[in-house]
């Protein structure tokens, strides 16, 4: 460089693009909040787990040639060797302009302490590039009518809990405030991973065809937002559950898991205890000679799917790699214990106790009740109402028939009473036995006799005041005696 001195010179400047082939750790030290949330995860291999965030990282190049020797300094410098590499990763991003779909690609090779090489891709495809734009009219109102819902349920919540803090116990406003909660985390993941891609596309357009732009934290996202939803898809439906209580199906239904819950809650967990012995012992017997076998949780959903007849991968002949007799052995509790013993006892308890609902609901009295249509129109009474005052022409009319008002609601009241007098009509009545008959004709006698002697007793009070002297004697005349007065009225005679 010349001389600090006036006058300045410019001189030409070029930045130099310098290749780095030697391996760098992804995280040098903790993981930033998004990494991990977003990269903490697994890939799952044949024999260990690789976490997503150890290891070594290092770029290949754009060209087959120079990628051949960026391998080829890696293995030279022992980075990649059979002794201590367990496993490598190439992962590339591919990017479908006319479907608009982001593909993330891993291939995995994985060193077996056998010396077997194996291998597995992974493939994961996400619509990243969503604007409204893009977006058809059809789910933009969708969208929108989403949105106005979410927030007419969360204020008549929110309205409801802050006048009433012991609502918050029942069962279904916990379900109302998981599926707001709900709603926030995934507006909060979409406009997450908008960010994300939003950046992405910022370094995009200044970076050359060397830098290696990750896709992995958008393409996670998009992933945990299918997984939130699908939630969010469930624990609604859930929540139509309430609506459905109008049905007697579905009332029965719900008194029968509510009286059956402790008896299946007991059985399903000793089917669960089952099996969770059973895939520990077919795990450890025949975990290395069957891939569905190696991990408990694979086992067990293999075993159950084997139970239930999906036996398409997972065969009988898989379980006898322990000897032949201990198979067999475990082939049996499988078959007959847990598949039919088991289950047939479920089934069985939840039928008794179904039964058990339907015939308490027969024999309980009717109560009226307001039927699904009443309810939305008690529900949105307010919304008819605004709806009814711009459509005055579906309003119904009144139609007098050539009668007063008067006379047309005591024609209507007559009409429901011959309805009403023609439904009871119907009722059949229980026939009493004839151990309760002679009961109430015993009851009748009583009563009869009972009667019986208050009026005797009365007319006697009643021939006194008027017959009688001021003691309320009768005269000698009379022709009543002592044999007519009752017996608490008697002259005592000494």
């Amino acid at each position: 460089m010349p001389a600090w001195s006036e006058p300045y010179q410019r001189l030409h400047y070029e930045d130099k693009y310098w290749r780095i082939y030697e391996p760098w750790r992804p995280i040098t030290h903790m993981p930033t909040l998004e990494d991990g949330l977003l990269l903490n995860f697994n890939h799952y291999g044949f024999d260990v787990d690789y976490p997503e965030l150890l290891g070594y990282a290092a770029l290949l190049t754009t060209g087959p040639h120079n990628s051949l020797k960026v391998l080829k300094y890696l293995k030279v410098y022992n980075w990649i060797d059979h002794k201590n590499t367990s496993a490598f990763f190439i992962d590339f991003t591919m990017f479908n302009a006319d479907a608009n779909i982001f593909t993330v690609c891993t291939l995995v090779v994985e060193y077996t302490p056998f010396g077997y090489h194996l291998t597995r891709a992974s493939v994961q495809s996400a619509k990243l590039l969503e604007s409204l734009d893009q977006m058809s009219h059809v789910k933009i109102i969708v969208m929108l009518l989403y949105l106005i819902i979410v927030i007419q349920f969360g204020r008549s919540l929110a309205v409801k809990l802050w006048y009433n803090h012991d609502a918050i116990k029942k069962a279904w406003n916990k379900v109302d405030v998981i599926i707001c909660t709900m709603n926030l985390i995934l507006l909060a993941l979409i406009l997450l991973r908008e960010y994300e891609v939003s950046k992405l596309l910022k370094l995009l357009k200044e970076s050359t065809t060397r830098d290696y732009l990750d896709f992995q934290r958008p393409t996670r996202l998009y992933l945990l937002i299918n997984i939130v939803m699908g939630f969010l898809v469930c624990i609604t439906t859930l929540r139509l559950w309430k609506v459905l209580q109008f049905a007697s199906v579905f009332a029965v239904f719900s008194k029968t898991l509510y009286l059956a819950w402790p008896a299946v809650a007991s059985t399903a967990l000793i089917i669960i205890i089952f099996l969770m012995g059973l895939g520990m012992a077919v795990a450890i017997i025949n975990g290395n000679n069957s891939e569905y076998f190696q991990k408990l949780v694979k086992c067990i959903i293999a075993c159950l799917c084997f139970a239930f007849g999906f036996s398409s991968e997972v065969h009988p002949t898989d379980m006898f790699h322990g000897g032949k007799s201990l198979g067999i052995v475990l082939y049996l509790v499988l078959v007959f214990i847990i598949a039919v013993v088991l289950m047939n006892v479920f089934a069985a308890l939840i039928f008794s106790y179904f039964e058990s609902a339907e015939q308490d609901r027969k024999d309980a009295t009717r109560h009226s009740r307001i039927n699904y249509l009443q309810f939305l129109r008690l529900e949105f009474a307010n919304t008819l109402k605004f709806c009814g005052s711009g459509c005055r022409l579906f309003r119904k009319s009144y139609h007098p028939q050539g009668r007063t008002v008067h006379e047309n609601i005591e024609w209507e009241l007559y009409r429901r009473e011959l309805l009403r007098a023609k439904t009871s009509s119907l009722v059949v009545t229980k026939k009493p036995s004839d151990e309760e008959l002679r009961f109430q004709y015993r009851q009748r006698i009583e009563l009869l006799l009972g009667l019986s002697a208050i009026l005797t007793v009365q007319v006697e009070l009643v021939e006194r005041l008027l017959l009688g002297d001021k003691n309320g004697e009768l005269p000698a005349t009379s022709e009543s005696d002592d044999s007519d007065v009752p017996e608490m009225y008697r002259k005592h005679k000494d």
